[in-house]
């Protein structure tokens, strides 16, 4: 197995980091956080007795990356930890052998009728309980019929999205998939697949040419897209610090929409990973703060995301404003409500060292946003919809624990 190693990131990646940015070296160094991350889990549940994962690696450390890099596997790992639902780890095993073309064999249970391999696809297997993946001959055998080929019958692949420079596994098979209550969509129709394709081609097209450093740190995070099926026509996109590299939503109705969801995640993506290293805020105190992009308060550490969102967002806006006509209205609110969280986030007395130096870089890449001259009537605007929404949900507590 690979041993996980120890991390830091240097002062000026760092900076780059609290700036809104950082670029795809810095998602990197993240990446490879996560994925030790991923190994200390799989060391402190042991998962690896039967040294499957072990012979993997010495026959093909790529196929153990590509299973354990997968986002599924992160929150797999971390339901087994909580849950002691050890028959849960056997997959990846599984998953691993089979990349690996080991001479292996590898029992299972099996939930639901189906055998889901991380990174791979799905088996169908009716009725069956128990069942045993032959690495060797690539087959499923389940305890009530007979064995489902990789590829043939009763196997359902995952499949991908693929531009340029990009390539990401669509994840609508795995149990895992997304930690959370979000509505998970089913296996997608090849039609609604096609539609996703189309989209993410078109949204990334969009976003390499106006956004590129965007797009490269995108590139360097993103390894599996989870659609959701909200059924109200209403946008959602979720990023987890469980599944380092996965990007919940659903579909977005337009590129310009689908390329500021890619920004607005990656945001979380980073921050997310950055935090697993560097403590921003001290212990919660329970507090709840205003959030101008929330209908609930937040815990100062979701207010933190949200900021770090939004200056990214605010940034997007920018590159648009004379292109777009509903650019400055979003350029103009989004800049405020930043500018105004930041105040209280650095009021709230809770930041650690790190923090008050991350929040001192967004505030140095907000300024000469703030300095950008728009009209009257649109900063009025924006002026008056923040309070109003204020307003609205002053007195509200509780709410969802989602990121921002």
């Amino acid at each position: 197995m690979p041993e996980p190693t120890r991390h830091r990131i240097p002062p000026g990646v760092f900076a780059a980091l609290s700036h809104g940015g950082g670029g795809a070296e810095a998602v990197r160094l993240l990446a490879a956080a996560q994925y030790s991350k991923t190994l200390l889990l799989l060391r402190a549940l042991d998962a690896d007795r039967g040294g499957v994962l072990a012979s993997a690696h010495r026959r093909s450390p790529e196929a153990v990356d590509a299973v354990l890099r997968h986002p599924a596997v992160g929150a797999r790992l971390l339901h087994v930890m909580r849950r002691g639902d050890r028959q849960a780890l056997a997959p990846v095993g599984a998953a691993a052998a089979l990349r690996a073309g080991l001479r292996a064999e590898v029992e299972t249970a099996v939930t639901g009728s189906a055998l889901s391999l991380p990174s791979l696809g799905r088996a169908s297997l009716p009725g069956a309980t128990r069942a045993v993946v032959s690495a060797a001959d690539r087959t499923i055998t389940p305890d009530t019929g007979p064995a489902v080929r990789i590829g043939g019958p009763g196997w359902t692949p995952l499949r991908t999205l693929d531009v340029p420079g990009l390539t990401v596994s669509v994840e609508d098979l795995d149990p895992f998939r997304f930690p959370g209550d979000l509505p998970l969509a089913a296996r997608l129709s090849p039609a609604d697949h096609g539609r996703w394709r189309r989209r993410f081609a078109d949204a990334w097209t969009l976003l390499a040419r106006e956004h590129p450093a965007a797009a490269a740190e995108t590139a360097a995070g993103l390894r599996s897209v989870v659609p959701l099926e909200t059924g109200s026509g209403v946008q959602v996109a979720a990023t987890s610090g469980e599944s380092f590299g996965a990007l919940a939503l659903s579909l977005p109705g337009d590129p310009l929409t689908f390329a500021l969801t890619f920004v607005h995640e990656t945001q979380h993506l980073k921050l997310c990973a950055l935090i697993d290293l560097l403590p921003l805020i001290d212990a919660d105190d329970g507090a709840l703060y205003h959030a101008p992009w929330r209908p609930d308060p937040r815990p100062l550490s979701g207010l933190l995301q949200g900021a770090y969102a939004f200056l990214a967002v605010t940034g997007f806006w920018a590159r648009h404003l004379a292109a777009v006509p509903e650019a400055a209205h979003q350029f103009a609110r989004w800049r405020l409500a930043v500018a105004r969280t930041l105040e209280v986030i650095t009021g709230s007395g809770s930041l650690t060292g790190h923090g008050l130096r991350f929040v001192d870089g967004m505030r140095f890449s907000l300024a000469p946003l703030l300095a950008v001259p728009v009209a009257r009537a649109v900063e009025g605007r924006a002026v008056e919809e923040l309070d109003a929404h204020r307003e609205a949900v002053s007195g509200r507590t509780g709410g969802s624990s989602g990121g921002e």
